[in-house]
């Protein structure tokens, strides 16, 4: 009446498997999908403080502009030092960098040069993590 034990699906295995690959997709994407609705967020308070499409691009090119620029560097660091060290660092920047966003936005102080400064150093916190 029972079914037979069967082997599990590839796809379970892999997210079962001692190597940790299921925790790791899973914990990148919810990381990823903060990051976007981050940028949805600063898109969104750009507009809401000027009204100007200038400034909402401004954030995008704040946003995305540091990873080209400092992205050879970035690796040429992760060749030469502890790639977990300045995952670390970069990771706790990019959440005391957000968590001054967040102040700023709830205490009513953001301005837009504020929000653009924190959206660039979020981006260069970035850079350093892709490599």
């Amino acid at each position: 009446m029972g079914r037979p034990d069967r082997e599990p699906s590839a796809l379970w295995a892999a997210f079962t498997n001692e190597n940790r690959f299921g925790l790791f997709v899973t914990t990148s994407g919810l990381s990823n999908l903060g990051t976007w609705c981050q940028n949805l967020a600063a898109v969104m308070l750009i507009h809401q403080l000027t009204g100007d499409t200038f400034f909402v691009a401004l954030v995008s090119i704040a946003q995305y502009s540091s990873s080209v620029v400092i992205s050879p560097w970035a690796g040429m660091l992760a060749d030469r030092y502890n790639r977990i060290v300045i995952l670390l660092i970069t990771q706790w920047a990019g959440v005391l960098i957000s968590l001054g966003l967040a102040w700023a936005v709830l205490t009513g102080v953001a301005t837009v040069w504020a929000v653009l400064i924190g959206v660039f150093m979020l981006g260069v916190s970035q850079a350093f993590q892709y490599p």
